[in-house]
């Protein structure tokens, strides 16, 4: 499993998008369980939401078991799925925390497409870089 976005991975058959929204003419593959609801992202938007955000998207991980999940990505997409979402890489995204929450319950490595795991930011990492642009 890799996660990446639109713009790079969106015609890769493995491809499946995590997010609410998708690209016009999307005819790819959909996994909504991993997708935050929208009044979610509206409220990560504001100063201080991305508190809100984790709390809510964490609870939001915490209704689904990591190894069912995971095995109904490999069936929807093969043998190494790319979970999709909008951001650039290194910038704040939930596919990080996706990709953090599959690596500490199933003891996995999930990488960025086209990158090591170690040029990943931390979800953490990108929440606080995300915070300080919100403040400025």
């Amino acid at each position: 499993m890799k996660t990446s976005n639109f713009k790079e991975a969106g015609l890769l058959r493995n491809a499946i998008a995590i997010a609410q929204g998708v690209p016009r003419g999307w005819i790819g593959l959909r996994f909504l369980a991993l997708a935050p609801p929208w009044w979610l992202l509206k409220a990560a938007r504001a100063p201080g939401g991305n508190a809100i955000y984790d709390r809510h998207f964490g609870e939001q991980l915490g209704q689904l078991d990591p190894r069912t999940v995971y095995d109904q990505l490999l069936q929807l997409a093969g043998p190494d799925p790319i979970l999709l979402c909008w951001e650039p890489f290194n910038v704040c995204c939930h596919r990080r925390m996706v990709a953090e929450w599959f690596e500490q319950a199933l003891g996995i490595e999930i990488p960025e497409l086209g990158h090591v795991r170690s040029e990943s930011l931390s979800y953490a990492e990108l929440t606080a870089a995300a915070e300080g642009l919100k403040a400025s």
